[in-house]
């Protein structure tokens, strides 16, 4: 994965523009524009913010590395610290987000063997979640 960062071709898609570059150019402007506009996540156990630095390197190689979607998602969930895995649902359980959410808190659990958590926090148009997930 790491070798695939050190492609000079334009193997990598840059979120704003629609355009490719380099994976490292697109690792650097995705993290920029992630942050930048405040999709960034928290993580509470860690007090961080892995996924504007997690999520933009592991899609670039694995874009640039033609790596499989398991590859990547494995890849993205090692970036993180090593707690349970809690996927936060702003919805209310029983609906098509909180189905899918399970389905991959399964999937999750038995390809890496780590626990992972559902939590439905509903409320506010999602502000309870995003509260929920920001550290007091």
């Amino acid at each position: 994965m790491v070798a695939a960062l050190h492609t000079q071709g334009g193997d990598a898609t840059i979120f704003t523009g629609r355009t490719r570059g380099s994976p490292r150019d697109a690792v650097f402007v995705n993290a920029m524009t992630l942050n930048s506009v405040g999709l960034n996540d928290i993580h509470t156990g860690s007090v961080s913010h892995p996924g504007g630095c997690v999520i933009p390197v592991v899609l670039a190689a694995g874009e640039a590395g033609d790596l499989s979607g398991r590859d990547v998602l494995v890849a993205m969930i090692a970036g993180y610290p090593q707690k349970p895995i809690r996927l936060i649902v702003p919805l209310a359980p029983g609906g098509g987000n909180d189905t899918l959410a399970r389905y991959v808190g399964k999937y999750l659990n038995e390809s890496l063997g780590q626990s992972v958590i559902i939590e439905n926090r509903t409320g506010g148009g999602a502000l309870a979640s995003s509260e929920y997930c920001t550290p007091q």
